[in-house]
């Protein structure tokens, strides 16, 4: 008999996949500074200063910090991180003048122009302000410089002037209707905008003025030049037009229907529009989209004026300012020592600027800066002024002797005496700004008393003089 094979098929095999389920449960943090609200009497404000007096402020900023499930660090710091925690809000300049003053342009923190009822300079940061021979008899309501040489003012009946220092002449727009703003490019280039859509232009310093097709027929009230390629200008309607090439083509677009007053720009990607009503808009792609932007001011805003792409100022009607370090997306208002409406704004550094304003008004900030707490080198008994803060106690889970490194920097100093332990509020978060820590996990209130000194120079401008702080809580504590 042959032989057989035999062949068995046992159960077929069960496929098989797997999973992972997962869940991140982040370190919880919470941080309470209602103990520190802003412009609490003898806590944030210390009231009236006398020049040359030093003052500490009597009652505690008690903030409350920790963490629901892990360790905690309380940091305090500059918001606006600039390097001077405590700077002077906006005071008023002896202009010299009664009249309206419209426009107001500077190429530093020396050296500006303010036009209305007249040309006015400065080259000693507004300590004085000299009225300048403007070469015309019309009235002029907007100045652009390029240099402390090179500046151009415009006003009615197509009025164009052009300073090469101390001396204006005037030059021929070829235009006989009002222009309502200008902006200088560079030394050569500049643009003028006014009435009826009108753009004219000069690349060879104001030889020559050519008109360029604006595509809008509305008023154009400002005009803001990143460069002697990149401008653009706004106006009635809601009106937006840009130019990327010097002018040969301009597109408009209408973002909003609302008036249009004030344009600045820092790129030909990043613009910002203010108008009537408190309206801010803002573009972040070339014009293709706009975004409102929250205004903190219901009035009229007249004109805005950024310093690179996070600060920026605007100023309205009603005398406010308003100024953002984020881009726009918030706004703070700052004192301005003023209810006369405000005409213009230039910025001249991240936290230095000029406004003007009827009535001869030129306001600029900071009046006089604060410097920073430095033990030995800008104290209670050297220097001219001072801001610095002070730890006077710690409690309920907060240390500041224990933790991983960097360990809290800041000393408690019992009574904040002007002979104890003062610091520094840091620009940005670092070791320098962590006041106290929470070392046990699930310390939900550690609790950081501390108090404020400002000592004025007996030559501190009259003025209100803010420090914009921030308290933030980190877990786990690093």
């Amino acid at each position: 008999m042959a032989g057989a094979v035999a062949c068995g098929l046992g159960p077929a095999q069960a496929a098989s996949s797997g999973t992972v389920v997962s869940a991140t449960v982040p370190s919880a943090t919470n941080v309470d500074a209602s103990g520190c609200a802003t412009g609490t009497p003898d806590v944030t404000d210390f009231g009236t200063v006398l020049p040359g007096s030093t003052n500490t402020t009597g009652a505690d900023c008690t903030v409350l910090f920790g963490s629901s499930n892990d360790t905690a660090r309380l940091d305090l710091y500059q918001r606006d991180g600039t390097g001077t925690a405590m700077s002077g809000g906006w005071g008023a300049q002896a202009s010299g003048t009664g009249a309206f003053l419209y426009g107001v342009d500077a190429v530093d923190t020396s050296t500006a122009w303010a036009v209305g009822g007249g040309i006015y300079a400065t080259t000693n940061g507004g300590v004085t302000w000299s009225n300048q021979a403007s070469g015309t008899t019309e009235l002029l309501v907007d100045v652009s410089a390029a240099s402390a040489t090179r500046a151009w003012a415009v006003g009615s009946n197509g009025a164009i002037v052009r300073s090469t220092g101390a001396t204006w002449t005037a030059q021929n727009s070829t235009v006989g209707v009002w222009l309502h703003g200008v902006a200088a490019g560079d030394a050569n280039s500049a643009w003028a905008v006014g009435d009826s859509g009108t753009i004219v232009h000069t690349a060879d310093g104001g030889t020559s003025w050519v008109a360029q097709a604006s595509n809008t027929g509305a008023e154009l009230d400002a005009v803001a030049a990143v460069d002697a390629s990149t401008a653009w200008a706004v106006g009635a309607g809601g009106v937006v037009t840009r130019t990327t090439n010097g002018g040969a083509t301009w597109t408009a677009t209408n973002p909003t229907t609302t008036p249009l007053l004030g344009v600045t720009a820092v790129s030909a990607s990043i613009a910002w529009a203010v108008g009537w009503n408190g309206t801010i808009l803002r573009t972040i792609d070339g014009g293709a989209s706009w975004a409102t932007m929250p205004s903190t001011i219901g009035a009229t805003l007249t004109n805005v004026s950024a310093w690179d792409a996070t600060r920026i100022w605007a100023v309205s009607v009603t005398g406010q300012i308003e100024y953002s370090t984020d881009g726009g997306a918030t706004w703070r208002i700052q004192p301005s020592g003023t209810t006369q409406t405000l005409t213009d704004v230039v910025a001249t550094g991240a936290a230095t600027a000029w406004s003007t304003g009827w009535n001869g008004t030129i306001l600029m900030t900071p009046m006089l800066p604060v410097a920073d707490f430095s033990a030995g080198v800008n104290d209670w008994s050297a220097g001219s002024n001072v801001f610095a803060a002070c730890l006077r106690a710690v409690s309920n889970g907060a240390t500041t002797s224990t933790g991983p490194t960097p360990a809290a920097t800041w000393a408690p100093n019992t009574g904040c005496s002007t002979s104890g332990a003062w610091n520094a509020v840091p620009a940005t978060m670092g070791a320098g700004s962590k006041v106290a820590q929470a070392t046990t996990s699930s310390t939900t209130a550690a609790r950081a008393d501390l108090r404020f000194g400002f000592r004025a120079a007996t030559n501190q401008a009259p003025g209100t003089y803010l420090a914009d702080l921030v308290f933030s809580v980190t877990a786990p504590n690093v």
